[in-house]
């Protein structure tokens, strides 16, 4: 690995010429990107000197961006590829043979170069692992070891490849993902889903496949009364006295509160997956005129009434009749 890396020396020369201008002297300041990043440049390389990987990668990328080169993007691709980061170091291989061939003949890396590159990215490819991963449902958010994915293309990603950052959204469902050899940890969130966290090992060349199945969170229900000892049903079914805390699925929901001597509290809610729902319900007492002993006392009351008025009525417009008293048999008739 290390020989391998220092093949790349060779074309160092070539970079100073074409970067132009005088290497600056030690202590003085840069006088302009270029000259910092053939300082940044040459300080990699004394680092790689030492096996001071990381250091090495973080001056090769600095000249890098000041100053891009195929000669810099092959130096941090080997740094990458001793760190152990072949996912990483195949890309910038690749991007390195990329950028070579759009430079005039004297200025590319040369056939030397291009042949070992060549040989590297197929040993990496031997090295790194692929994972056929399914996510339901999408789009939901993915990171790989805290890293979001880069997508290739639509089915194929690189994972350890992008900085730490935020999750992002992942449209596709089905895709492969390249990754390096070892543990890793993979999180999926949804909005409203329980997120799915695994962690798992990969070995080189391997392919595995793992399933990513977001569940939907329940809403809650926290259901309270004004009134002690009231009975709660949701959907029709008793779920105890209130206050009650129970889990529903997401949608449309019927919440009934009963109590006797009071008018029934009924309700219906829309929840959320995941979404807190407080049920407040407020019982009044039923009004007098609508017990059914209220209505019977009536009834009976109105009979009462009616029966007084109806004699009262009665005597008022009949007067009293006297008994019929005639005939030889002496037989008499008593009023009706």
């Amino acid at each position: 690995m290390h020989s391998a890396l220092h093949s790349g020396w060779r074309p160092l020369l070539v970079l100073v010429v074409l970067l132009g201008g005088s290497p600056a002297r030690a202590g003085e300041a840069p006088s302009d990107p270029t000259n910092e990043a053939r300082s940044a440049f040459l300080d990699g390389a004394s680092l790689v000197e030492e096996a001071r990987w990381a250091d090495a990668l973080a001056r090769f990328e600095r000249s890098a961006k000041l100053r891009p080169h195929p000669v810099t993007t092959y130096n941090v691709a080997a740094c990458l590829r001793a760190l152990g980061a072949y996912t990483h170091a195949k890309r910038r291989y690749a991007e390195a043979l990329r950028a070579s061939e759009r430079l005039p003949a004297a200025d590319a890396l040369g056939p030397q170069v291009t042949a070992e590159i060549e040989a590297l990215l197929a040993q990496l490819d031997a090295s790194t692992a692929r994972v056929d991963v399914t996510i339901d449902p999408v789009p939901a958010k993915v990171l790989i070891d805290g890293r979001p994915l880069l997508f290739e293309r639509p089915d194929l990603a690189l994972a350890g490849v992008r900085d730490p950052g935020a999750a992002e959204n992942v449209t596709t469902g089905r895709f492969v993902v390249e990754l390096d050899p070892g543990v890793h940890t993979v999180t999926v969130q949804r909005e409203g889903h329980a997120d799915a966290l695994v962690t798992f090992s990969t070995r080189a060349a391997e392919r595995a496949a793992r399933v990513f199945k977001l569940d939907r969170l329940p809403s809650t229900l926290r259901i309270e009364s004004n009134r002690e000892d009231t009975v709660v049903r949701v959907d029709e079914v008793d779920v105890g006295v209130a206050p009650v805390t129970l889990t529903r699925p997401p949608g449309a929901h019927r919440v009934v509160m009963v109590k006797p001597g009071f008018v029934t509290f009924d309700t219906r809610i829309a929840t959320r997956a995941g979404e807190d729902v407080h049920v407040a319900g407020s019982l009044e007492r039923t009004p007098l005129t609508k017990k059914w002993w209220f209505w019977t006392a009536i009834a009976g009351s109105l009979a009462a009434v009616a029966a007084v008025s109806y004699a009262v009525v009665r005597s008022a417009r009949e007067p009293e009749v006297a008994p019929f008293d005639g005939g030889t048999l002496g037989w008499t008739v008593p009023a009706p």
